[in-house]
């Protein structure tokens, strides 16, 4: 899935800020089904559990929550694998995953939920 910000129908929506830390911010906006949430830096070890949490949080929400991946620089195998986790069940998605996610996500064992999800 790719997100095209000047075509979404709820394209011009504020961005809300749910997590900052030193390596990565979380922005969310909402949209007609679900909501939009974009990682910006890198997800690591050290950031996975609270980004987690929030991501969690978020998609106990009505709809899908399409995660856009593409400006994430860096994400190590904890990160992937809370991704991976999130799209398990169908109420998340991944958007903008770059050629290179993809590889270490089939590496992993974790193809087939991106496959489904992305």
């Amino acid at each position: 899935m790719t997100i095209n910000d000047e075509s979404a129908p709820d394209a011009g929506l504020i961005e809300a800020v749910l997590h900052l830390d030193r390596t990565l911010r979380i922005t969310y906006s909402p949209l007609s089904q679900g909501g939009l949430v974009r990682l910006i830096g890198e997800l690591d070890a050290g950031n996975t559990p609270a980004v987690a949490k929030t991501l969690t949080e978020v998609r106990a929400g009505e709809g899908v929550l399409t995660i856009d991946v593409a400006r994430l620089e860096f994400v190590d195998v904890a990160g992937l694998r809370m991704l991976a986790g999130l799209c398990r069940d169908g109420s998340a998605r991944l958007a903008n995953v770059p050629s290179l996610m993809r590889r270490l996500l089939h590496l992993l064992g974790q193809g087939n939920v991106i496959d489904t999800c992305a």
